[in-house]
C-alpha cells in the first residue's frame, strides 16, 4: 500500500484543534505525528489528542514554552535536527 503524507499547519496548538484535525480528515490519531519544537505548546497537547509527536528542541524556543516530558513516553520521538526525520519516516 503506498504511504501518503499530509502536512497541515494549524493557527491553534491545542487538544481541540488537533482532535478536530484528526476527526476532519479521517486519521488515526496513534499513526498522526505532529512535529514541533515547544514541549509545552506543541508535544503536549498533541500527545493529550492521542497524535504521536517528534520533538526537535530548538535554542532559540522561548523558555516559557519549555516543559518536562516523560522519558518513557513511546509516542514522542527525540531528535536532533529536522534532517532526522528522513531515518524515521
Amino acid at each position: 500500500m503506498p504511504h501518503f503524507a499530509h502536512v497541515h499547519i494549524v493557527a491553534e496548538k491545542d487538544v481541540d484543534t488537533y482532535r478536530d484535525l484528526a476527526d476532519r480528515h479521517d486519521l488515526d490519531a496513534a499513526s498522526t505525528w505532529m512535529i514541533g519544537n515547544s514541549p509545552k505548546s506543541d508535544v503536549a497537547p498533541a500527545r493529550a489528542a492521542g497524535l504521536r509527536a517528534v520533538y526537535i528542541p530548538n535554542v532559540h524556543t522561548w523558555a516559557l514554552e519549555h516543559a518536562d516530558l516523560d522519558p518513557d513516553d513511546d509516542g514522542i520521538l527525540h531528535l536532533g535536527a529536522v534532517t532526522e526525520l528522513l531515518d524515521h519516516f
